[in-house]
């Protein structure tokens, strides 16, 4: 119990996501984090309005939104694969941009141009690697922070999921559907409640 409660208090002391890039912050993933065989981070998103998990079907690689989703199962999990940098056309605060995998596909998240409606234009790369090196913006993501509203806690677990092409899409996850339906990614300059997601990162049994 002692080494739980230590751990979990390390975390709330450590950089906040956005600082995770840190010396501190990437020990204690090291330590304490779940990683894939090439040491990335393994995260849950789960949508703080629906509470809906973002997930990948398994029958037709189509990405949305899990009500009641269990956090346990990969489909749900999703590889944080930083890059070098962001791509020129994000414009945002996050200093680091990741290609996100999910753990049960290893396909790559990607996101279209809003010409197909805020729920149309997402998909998910087939035949993509973690190795891969030149990925187009759009699919490329940001996890903007969201500190006013995390009241001093850090680190701050609250982000929008943001493409960084694509003129910023954000994914969202309605409370009035479940698995593809009312799942989409809007634009424009307002946050709605739906496009906040908490990240959180699979933890070792310790």
């Amino acid at each position: 119990m002692k080494t739980i409660i230590s751990t979990i208090t390390l975390l709330f002391l450590a950089p906040s996501i956005e600082g995770k890039l840190g010396a501190s912050f990437r020990q204690l993933q090291k330590q304490c984090a779940v990683a894939d065989e090439n040491g990335y981070p393994i995260y849950n998103f789960e949508n703080n309005y629906s509470k809906r998990l973002l997930y990948v079907s398994s029958d037709e690689s189509r990405v949305g939104g899990f009500l009641n989703g269990n956090k346990e199962f990969e489909s749900n999990q999703w590889i944080l694969h930083a890059q070098d940098k962001c791509p020129s056309t994000y414009k945002g605060p996050a200093k680091t941009c990741y290609a996100l995998y999910n753990r049960a596909t290893m396909e790559r998240l990607a996101i279209e141009e809003n010409t197909k409606g805020w729920q149309g234009g997402i998909y998910m790369v087939a035949n993509s690697n973690l190795g891969d090196v030149n990925i187009p913006a759009n699919e490329i993501f940001a996890l903007e922070e969201r500190i006013e509203e995390c009241k001093g806690v850090e680190p701050c677990n609250l982000v929008t999921i943001k493409n960084a092409g694509t003129n910023g899409r954000r994914l969202f996850a309605q409370n009035t559907g479940d698995k593809l339906k009312n799942f989409g990614a809007g634009d424009g300059g307002h946050v709605y409640g739906d496009q906040k997601w908490k990240a959180k990162p699979l933890w070792r049994d310790i």
